[in-house]
């Protein structure tokens, strides 16, 4: 059975709270790309903009916490303390106890407790 959006992002939103001060790692698959982040989320929320800027607009899952952009190269800090998930047309959820998958129109997420 299909479930509808605000479903799926209040399953998300489940399995990030139970996660949270906790280390997790986050593997982000884009048009060809592949990104590795490994951080500690402190808190979870959602914003919600409309810009001119087209990858951030509509709503997005703000993961708040320290972290890092893990490459061939050395581990670097993330820019800032947050972690941004577009989750405008989130299609997909599938979640289980230390993972969870996550396929949206941009980009296909796998988040998973380290």
């Amino acid at each position: 059975m299909d479930r509808q959006p605000d479903e799926l992002l209040e399953t998300v939103s489940k399995w990030f709270e139970e996660h949270t001060h906790r280390p997790i790692r986050i593997i982000k698959r884009e048009q060809g790309d592949v990104d590795q982040i490994r951080m500690n989320v402190e808190h979870i929320g959602y914003r919600d903009s409309h810009t001119v800027d087209d990858y951030t607009d509509g709503l997005a899952l703000m993961l708040y916490g320290y972290g890092e952009i893990i490459n061939n190269r050395q581990p670097a800090e993330l820019p800032q303390p947050i972690f941004e998930i577009p989750v405008e047309g989130l299609s997909a959820a599938e979640v289980s106890d230390h993972q969870m998958i996550l396929i949206t129109e941009r980009a296909a997420y796998s988040i998973d407790s380290v």
